[in-house]
Order: structure tokens, then C-alpha cells, then sequence
């Protein structure tokens, strides 16, 4: 696709003007760039993989424009996420504004601060989000799904062996705007600012799961860094402030630990042969997980 033309015959940009369009690190399921010129400074995403699941066969990170596109309006304003310019189905194309930073390093309390104001953003039901699974027995069926989808080998057998068993818990309160994959790597900070994004895959559930994605899905180790450390885990929730929320992760926490160690099953074996590197960091996610799926 032409960048620069399609936005010009969308008139999303003037056709005289020159700009320049540098890409950008993206994610595994689509193109990224960065617009600069005549008073603009963008970041436009053009999505590959445009139908739901197509990218990501297990279901749980799904790719979906238009909920992308959909979350960067619900959060206009409020300084959590990119702020929106434009949508453009047909591409799929996503144009929002440019937040100068880095990834996220240290500041826990202002990752708890932005999450718990994300959590508590007021929307409808009815809104458009899909709806998360919510009991530890939906959980818990996604994870065997992923699995079904992998070759038995002896990672599979593992974390089969250690499959927790689902117990009756009370729904949360009221259902949260849920990223569903706020790990380190889509938190983009500036100073004390700091905004999360890679929305391709939000949905209404239970503010828990992003709170565990950040805090104990290791993924912070696909970057090559340590797991967290307990202290700065306390630092999180001292940002969070929501002891029902705290609460409510430690009776959900092993159902989301087995859920996305059988996503890391499947991504090492996909992995294995065309990126070996990022198979092996998955396989230390996994590693990491099946620790805390033994102890518990």
C-alpha cells in the first residue's frame, strides 16, 4: 500500500504538502510508521492481518482494527492511551497522534496510577468491546483451546500435568475497559507521562486481567529483563489503590497463569524455526510460569 496516497485520497492530508513517513517498530501483525510534516506528527498503523484471530490462531490476542480504533475514542482526552486522528476501515488504516518516549522502565505507581484510571473509565455494555471470559472455568478453556492447537510434546505434557482446578468465585463489581496485553513493551513513557498502546485486542472483563499481565505473566523477559522483583509489585498496588481488585488477582491469578503459559507453548513451537531467539524467550516465560503453577 502507498501510505502517503491513501491518506491524500482519504483527505487526511493535503495533496502539495511533502512528509515524511519513517516506519517504526511494530508488532508480529502489522506495519507501523511514523508521519512527520507540515505541523504533523503521526503514527499511522496498517494492520496485515485484519480479521479477527487471523494473525494469532489461539484467540487470545486477536487482531481487531476497529476495537483498536474504538478504544483510542472511548480514552480521548484522558491521557491513557495515543490520542486518535483518524480510522480508516478499508485499509485497515489507524492514524493517531505520536507520543514522544521510551519504554516503560521503572515507575510502578504510575503504571498502577494509569491502569486503575483506565479501570475506572465508564462504559456501556452495549459499547461494541467483546466481552471477556470472567470465571475461572472460561479461563481455563481458552488455555486448553491454545493448547489443543499445539503439537503434544513435552512442554504440552507440563503444564497439562498442572492444569489448575476451577473453583466458584464472585464476578467482579462491575465490568473494566480491559487492554488485555499491558505488558512492559506497550507502555510508552515521557518524563512522568506515560500512555499505553497496541490496543488491537480490548474487550469489557475483569480489571484483574490487565494487572496480572503486567505484573506476573513475565513478560517483561521477551525483552531480556529480569522478572519483577515482590517490592516493586508492592509499588504497583500502592499506585492502584483498589484492594478488591488485589484481592480478586490472587484467587484469579492461576487461571491466567495457565491460560498464557499455554500461549507461550504455542508461540515457542511457531517460533522455533523462523525466530529462535523469541522461541527461546518464550520458553523462559513458560519456564517462569510453571514455577508459580507448581507452587501453588
Amino acid at each position: 500500500m502507498n501510505i502517503l496516497a491513501y491518506l491524500r485520497e482519504n483527505r487526511l492530508l493535503p495533496a502539495g504538502d511533502e512528509f515524511e513517513l519513517t516506519p517504526l517498530t511494530g508488532g508480529f501483525w502489522n506495519d507501523v510508521y511514523r508521519l512527520r510534516g507540515n505541523g504533523r506528527d503521526w503514527v499511522i498503523k496498517h494492520f496485515r492481518a485484519a480479521r479477527p484471530g487471523a494473525a494469532n490462531p489461539d484467540g487470545l490476542y486477536p487482531i481487531l482494527p476497529q476495537a483498536e480504533a474504538l478504544a483510542l475514542q472511548t480514552l480521548r482526552g484522558r491521557q491513557i492511551a495515543p490520542e486518535p486522528v483518524a480510522f480508516l476501515p478499508d485499509g485497515p488504516l489507524l492514524v493517531y497522534e505520536y507520543f514522544a518516549g521510551h519504554v516503560w522502565q521503572k515507575d510502578f505507581v504510575g503504571i498502577g496510577r494509569l491502569l486503575r484510571r483506565l479501570h475506572d473509565v465508564p462504559v456501556p455494555l452495549d459499547s461494541g468491546f467483546r466481552h471477556l471470559p470472567l470465571t475461572p472455568a472460561g479461563i481455563l478453556q481458552q488455555g486448553d483451546r491454545i493448547l489443543e492447537q499445539a503439537e503434544a510434546d513435552a512442554l504440552v505434557q507440563q503444564l497439562q500435568a498442572v492444569r489448575p482446578t476451577p473453583h466458584p468465585c464472585p464476578p467482579p463489581s462491575r465490568l473494566a475497559l480491559v487492554h488485555t496485553d499491558a505488558w512492559v513493551g506497550n507502555f510508552i513513557q515521557n518524563g512522568r507521562e506515560i500512555r499505553l498502546i497496541d490496543w488491537q485486542c480490548p474487550g469489557l472483563g475483569d480489571a484483574a486481567e490487565d494487572a496480572w499481565t503486567f505484573l506476573e505473566s513475565g513478560y517483561e523477559m521477551l525483552l531480556g529483563r529480569p522478572r519483577f522483583a515482590e517490592q516493586v509489585r508492592a509499588e504497583f498496588w500502592r499506585g492502584y489503590e483498589a484492594t478488591a481488585v488485589h484481592h480478586h488477582l490472587q484467587f484469579m491469578a492461576p487461571y491466567y497463569t495457565y491460560r498464557v503459559a499455554a500461549h507461550c507453548c504455542l508461540r515457542q513451537q511457531q517460533l522455533v524455526h523462523t525466530n529462535p531467539i523469541a522461541s527461546n524467550n518464550y520458553q523462559k516465560v513458560f519456564d517462569w510460569l510453571m514455577c508459580d503453577l507448581v507452587t501453588i
